[in-house]
This record gives C-alpha cells, structure tokens and sequence, in this order.
C-alpha cells in the first residue's frame, strides 16, 4: 500500500491541480492525505474527483484556524469501514487488501504561523 501526502495550500492553483494529477499518474498510490485545502468540505471533494476520476474523498471545511483536510483512496484496493475527524485531524478506518489487515489513516494539520498547537 502506497500513501502520499502532500501540504496542498489550496485548490484554486490551476499548476497544484496539474502537478497533483501528474503526482498521481506518475506514482500511483492508494491514499492521499493533504493539508490546507482551504476551502468547504464537498466543493474540496468535487474538485479532487474532477483532478482524479474513480477515486473517493472524505474532507473536512476550513473553520477559523484551521486550514483544511482531505483524504482520498483508491476503491479498487482500499475499503473504507469508517470515516472520522474533528477539528485539525481527519482519519480513515480501512481494510487493505494488500496487507490483509485493517487500518486506521489519520491526517493532522499541525501548528504553522500563530496557529493553535496540538501538542
């Protein structure tokens, strides 16, 4: 199982949407975690399906401090059992076929520039 993440610092950069697509052609995993979408919830996940058809995306919106997260995976080898989050972390409970066991994914935007510190 192959897992990229990636500080996105934001969907609306026609290059980040070009270099993400071409990320994931080039070296093909089966989760992506990003950072700093910077923008609500289902507009996140709508745009990441139009960079990468047949995948899925969970997302949670931006909220005061806090810049955003997404996680997306590939159906064909990732089963998703749960999806989760709360302010500044979002995970995934999945079943991989590769490893033959479940797994639980977490994403966490970490403190950056006067933002509120998780540990």
């Amino acid at each position: 199982m192959k897992c990229l993440s990636f500080n996105y610092r934001g969907l609306a950069s026609n290059p980040k949407k070009l270099a993400l697509k071409r990320l994931i052609e080039t070296k093909p995993p089966d989760i992506i975690l990003l950072q700093e979408t910077l923008g609500m919830a289902d507009q996140i996940s709508h745009t990441l399906q139009n960079i990468i058809p047949n995948w899925s995306f969970v997302a949670l919106d931006v909220v005061g401090r806090f810049g955003g997260l997404a996680i997306g995976y590939n159906p064909r080898s990732i089963r998703v059992d749960a999806s989760w989050g709360g302010s500044g972390y979002l995970g995934l409970d999945i079943f991989s076929a590769d490893l033959g066991m479940i797994l639980r994914i977490v994403n966490v935007y970490g403190p950056c520039h006067h933002r509120e510190h998780f540990w």
